[in-house]
């Protein structure tokens, strides 16, 4: 008897493991078979010519039809994903995206855009070049809808039970969430659009536009100066820092209401009731400012610049980037941020903090040529890569050695991260953005636009950087040599 159960427990574990075997062999061929397709997609392509394709992915996510029960035309999309917890209670969905209409992804895709489109003037004669300025306009005009006076809300407006409400207009929420979602007006949502919008007369002078000093008025007003800070600042050490603050409401408004699950028609109230302080939120404050000051040829003086570029500076030599972004769940994001608000004008960051920026961006590439988002829930290499690679183009000496293999070894993984979904290729889209801090890194945005306008804007550079690079296979650069 006990020799049967020897046998069979050996022909129990013989067929676990031929098993094993035949799927790893599976996979390897599913593997392979990628590999070959996406080679295929590669070949005879350069370097600038994916430049180009991923900027034709983020401009084709602009919505073009009229009937979008979603989104306006010229809004770009947004997806929400949700993880279990939040979903198990109503919030999101797990087992597909949502789609969600806001201004500020579109805002931010523009930003990136548009500075591409300025920084590469011996492009603009090319076919998909040309698009941005039609592209950037048709977007702006889709703000009207999230104005507030002379700011912005994240959401656009939706008439409920008779009230005017400022929450998500398609993604799942139990009704019990409806009133904590009802948002007031905030500092991100209006420096990023407000910035797109300045881009725009750019792009487009006809479509004049200058900054009211109401915007200014209020960013000033909502600081963090003299009051009780948030749970996750505490946790962050961070009280009183004199910056931003990212809700444009006084969180002690006795007319808010501080109940968390009273209904939305009781008006807009700040999550959780306490305002907070957020490291991107402060640095996309600080290129609205910078951006209306070049604009304006003025001296325009904000309260509270000096203070954010300060904090900024202090979190960089802390090394708090991982966590300093409550709504920006990506290490690199400061980066790739202040390399963005000192293109717009403002020298913010000290000798010392931009040393200590190149060091921790240098140490957090990965072996495989993307870089880690360290200290956060989520990989997104991509994403992450395409942050890393436009702050180490901006800030580092690329005729460094270390420096120029980093980037090489950076684009390698790029061109090995395109996928294939019927026959098309592009980038995945990864995480942009996350809801507040009790959520963070639970509910979380995407935007194909959003990350294929930076791959585009990277791969640019890069071959600005090294232009005996530009017309190299992008097939050689995929190659298996790091």
């Amino acid at each position: 008897m006990r020799f049967i159960l020897f046998l069979t427990l050996c022909l129990t574990v013989s067929m676990a493991h031929a098993e094993s075997d035949r799927q790893f062999d599976h996979q390897a061929e599913i593997e392979a078979a990628k590999k070959q397709e996406r080679e295929a997609f590669l070949a005879g392509k350069s370097l600038l010519d994916l430049a180009f394709y991923a900027l034709e992915q983020s401009l084709g996510d602009q919505v073009k039809e009229q009937d979008n029960r979603f989104y306006l035309p010229g809004e770009f999309t947004t997806q929400i994903q949700s993880t279990p917890i939040p979903s198990l209670i109503g919030v999101g969905s797990v087992f597909k995206p949502d789609e969600e209409a806001t201004g500020f992804t579109t805002g931010s895709v523009i930003n990136v855009l548009a500075q591409t489109y300025l920084d590469f003037p011996e492009y603009k004669n090319q076919a998909v070049f040309s698009k941005i300025p039609q592209a950037v306009s048709n977007g702006v005009a889709t703000f009207r809808r999230y104005e507030s006076g002379s700011v912005f809300n994240f959401y656009p407006p939706l008439l409920w039970k008779g009230v005017w409400v400022r929450r998500p207009i398609d993604m799942r929420l139990a009704s019990i969430w409806h009133g904590i979602t009802n948002i007031p007006n905030d500092s991100d949502s209006t420096s990023v659009m407000t910035t797109a919008k300045l881009f725009n007369a750019k792009l487009n002078p006809e479509q004049r536009f200058a900054v009211s000093q109401e915007v200014f008025d209020q960013l000033q007003q909502f600081r963090d100066i003299d009051r009780k800070a948030m749970f996750y600042n505490r946790l962050e050490h961070r009280k009183n820092t004199q910056g931003f603050l990212t809700w444009l409401m006084d969180e002690n408004d006795p007319k808010m209401s501080h109940f968390y699950f009273s209904s939305s028609t009781k008006g807009e109230r700040i999550p959780f009731n306490k305002n907070d302080v957020d490291c991107i939120v402060n640095a996309n404050i600080l290129k609205l400012i910078s951006a209306t000051r070049h604009a304006t040829n003025k001296n325009l003086q904000v309260e509270g610049e000096k203070e954010a570029c300060s904090l900024i500076n202090n979190m960089i030599m802390s090394n708090e980037q991982a966590k300093c972004g409550i709504y920006y769940p990506n290490t690199l994001n400061l980066a790739f941020s202040m390399a963005q608000v000192e293109k717009s004008g403002n020298s913010c960051l000290t000798a010392d903090t931009q040393t200590e920026l190149l060091n921790n961006i240098m140490k957090l590439q990965s072996k495989h040529g993307y870089w880690k988002n360290k200290g956060n829930v989520w990989n997104d290499k991509v994403l992450t890569t395409a942050f890393a690679m436009y702050a180490l183009l901006h800030y580092g000496d690329k005729q460094n050695f270390k420096t120029k293999q980093a980037l090489i070894n950076g684009v390698n993984f790029l061109m090995n991260s395109l996928q294939s979904k019927d026959k098309h290729f592009s980038w995945p889209a990864d995480h942009y953005f996350t809801a507040t801090a009790i959520a963070r890194n639970l509910v979380m945005w995407e935007s194909k636009a959003y990350t294929h306008a930076i791959i585009s804007d990277v791969l640019l550079r890069f071959i600005e950087a090294y232009p005996d690079m530009k017309q190299t296979s992008a097939l050689e650069m995929a190659g298996p040599s790091l």
